[in-house]
C-alpha cells in the first residue's frame, strides 16, 4: 500500500532533485470535489514526478486515479466512475513568465510550499464528465427508451424507388 502523501510540498527543491512521489492523497481535503459527489471519496492514487525546463519552468507529469459516485443523468441513480487521468502541469514564479504554452497547464507559484490538495482537486474536477451516465446496458432508464423508441427507416430507403429495373 503506497504512503499517504504530505499536505504541502516545496516543488522546486523537488524539482531541482528530480523526485517522484507516488502515495495516497486524502480526498476529504478537497471540499469542492466532496460537494459534486454523492458520498465521500476514498484516497486519490497519486504519481507525480518533478523536473526543470530550460526556460526553468518547474514541471509537474503524473497521474491520478479516484474512485467517485455520481448522479447519472440518464436514469437519476447512483453511479460509481473510476477517474483516472494525467497531468501536465507547469509552476512559474510569481515574478516569472514561461510564456504562452500548450504543453502543460501554468500554475503560479507564490512561495516555496504549496497545498497539494488543491492543485490536484483542480485536475481531478476537469476530469469530471460534464453528464455523467451508466453504460447503456447498466442504465433502467436507457433499457426503457430503447424499448420505446421507435424504429427508424433509413433515409436512403427512397432510393430504391430510383433504382432503374
Amino acid at each position: 500500500m503506497p504512503p499517504d502523501l504530505p499536505q504541502f510540498i516545496e516543488p522546486l527543491r523537488l524539482a531541482e532533485e528530480e523526485r517522484r512521489l507516488q502515495g495516497k492523497l486524502d480526498a476529504s481535503l478537497m471540499e469542492r470535489l466532496q460537494e459534486v459527489v454523492l458520498e465521500p471519496c476514498g484516497p486519490v492514487e497519486l504519481d507525480m514526478a518533478f523536473s526543470k525546463d530550460e526556460k526553468g519552468v518547474i514541471r509537474i507529469t503524473g497521474d491520478y486515479r479516484v474512485k467517485v459516485r455520481l448522479l447519472c443523468q440518464r436514469c437519476l441513480e447512483a453511479m460509481e466512475l473510476t477517474l483516472a487521468n494525467p497531468f501536465n502541469i507547469g509552476m512559474v514564479a510569481a515574478d516569472g513568465d514561461a510564456g504562452s504554452t500548450d504543453e502543460y497547464e501554468q500554475v503560479t507559484l507564490e512561495g516555496r510550499e504549496i497545498a497539494l490538495a488543491p492543485l490536484i482537486e483542480d485536475e481531478i474536477l476537469l476530469g469530471l464528465p460534464m453528464s455523467p451516465r451508466h453504460a447503456l446496458p447498466d442504465c433502467a432508464a436507457a433499457a426503457e427508451l430503447l424499448k420505446r423508441a421507435p424504429e427508424k427507416s433509413s433515409p436512403f430507403a427512397v432510393l430504391k424507388n430510383l433504382k432503374p429495373r
